[in-house]
């Protein structure tokens, strides 16, 4: 599961990508049909998932590296 979370690491750095992303989700859930709930794809679901999952200590640890916070 570690890998998981240098997934998450590198996919963060790229912060472009991740904006057109979010941009991308808005724009369909404006214009698309309208449902109660959007579960988030990708990085968020996948660190959902490791934080629920995984010791909170490693993932905490590890994205505050991958973000330069630590």
């Amino acid at each position: 599961m570690i890998c998981g979370v240098t997934l998450v690491e590198m996919d963060v750095r790229d912060a472009a990508s991740v904006q057109r992303a979010v941009a991308a989700i808005i724009v369909k859930a404006a214009l698309g049909q309208w449902r109660m709930r959007r579960t988030p794809p990708g990085q968020a679901s996948l660190l959902s998932k490791l934080r629920r999952f995984m010791p909170a200590g490693p993932v905490d640890a590890s994205l505050r590296k991958g973000l330069g916070l630590a």
